[in-house]
């Protein structure tokens, strides 16, 4: 809920932009979006102008609608989106809820002529590495299959040392920073 003025607005925003917001009551900027349907009038806020462009994209692909959009853009930042249609890479988009094999090979292929309009370097994160190398992929989907978020997964995974070079020691190294953590 935001407070405009003395005006409650429900607004629907990414799980990444909710770990970002202010306290409560503490001022926040949102760049939002307005989808009109017949039957309701529905808000989305972003942090960045970025996020929202790319929602916008998102939700003119047949068949992703504004909850798929923002499954994607809370599971993924716009770096990690980029890299998987730079490098055609379906994994991280499967492990969306609700997106399976089928849609995520769709936005692969909807995405490559469009990604290119959106300045992903404006939420740069630094964590699209993880994406990029085969072994930490396959690190983070153990990770998923143990039982961590995919967020957790690749977040901890983006954080190991350069000195692990196979699945297995990056498995180790991740499960040590996500310890204290757990599932």
């Amino acid at each position: 809920m935001l407070d405009c003025n003395g005006v409650g607005y429900e607004v629907n925003i990414p799980k990444s932009t909710q770990l970002k917001l202010p306290e409560l009551d503490e001022p926040a900027t949102l760049q939002t979006h307005l989808h009109v349907r017949p039957e309701s009038h529905s808000l989305y806020g972003f942090l960045t102008a970025a996020e929202r462009d790319m929602f916008r994209i998102l939700i003119n692909i047949s068949n992703i609608g504004p909850s798929h959009a923002l499954n994607i853009l809370s599971e993924l930042n716009l770096s990690e989106l980029a890299a998987c249609v730079r490098y055609e890479d379906p994994k991280p988009l499967e492990r969306v809820p609700r997106i399976g094999k089928a849609t995520a090979a769709k936005l692969l292929i909807e995405l490559a002529n469009k990604i290119d309009q959106i300045d992903t370097a404006e939420a740069q994160d630094g964590h699209s590495e993880a994406l990029v190398s085969d072994y930490r992929s396959e690190a983070v989907e153990a990770l998923v299959v143990m039982g961590f978020s995919p967020r957790e997964a690749r977040n901890a995974v983006a954080q190991i040392h350069e000195s692990a070079k196979t699945t297995e020691q990056a498995i180790r190294q991740a499960l040590s920073l996500l310890g204290s953590v757990g599932p």
